[in-house]
């Protein structure tokens, strides 16, 4: 089994760039831990974190195929911004996830039929995207 420094090596050389420190420290340190966090979802357990946030270097590179073809599907050739992020995860409906590949901190959003503008910014940091969510998942619970 190869070991995540391996999967990461082999997720950049898929996806054709370096995945930014800030994301290889969350792969490294806190993946395990938030891919065990679940809600029960019409009788069955599910991950929390399923599609919106890639836990793997492999999920990275799925997202990224993801991604490109709902662009190109909605649209005749990707943004100019699009070099300039990679996704992380989907929103579940027409949304994804991205950071800035220049490792910037933040997490950005766009719906895939908004393409002419670049994805906005809404956490400062994964950090707080990650807080964020599981906020959202003890809503959910509470709500059931």
């Amino acid at each position: 089994m190869p070991s995540i420094d391996e999967e990461i090596q082999s997720a950049e050389n898929r996806l054709g760039f370096k995945i930014p420190p800030i994301y290889v420290e969350i792969l490294k340190t806190r993946a395990q831990e938030l891919a065990a966090i679940a809600v029960e979802i019409q009788g069955r357990p599910s991950s929390w974190f399923d599609r919106t946030l890639a836990l793997t270097p492999g999920e990275l590179s799925i997202n990224a195929i993801y991604a490109d073809e709902a662009f190109t599907g909605a649209i005749a050739s990707l943004p100019d911004w699009w070099g300039s992020y990679f996704v992380i995860g989907d929103d579940g409906a027409d949304g994804f996830f991205f950071m800035k590949r220049d490792s910037s901190p933040g997490v950005y959003f766009i719906d895939d039929y908004v393409v002419d503008d670049e994805p906005k910014l809404i956490n400062q940091t994964l950090d707080d995207f990650i807080a964020e969510h599981l906020r959202d998942r003890e809503k959910f619970i509470a709500n059931e």
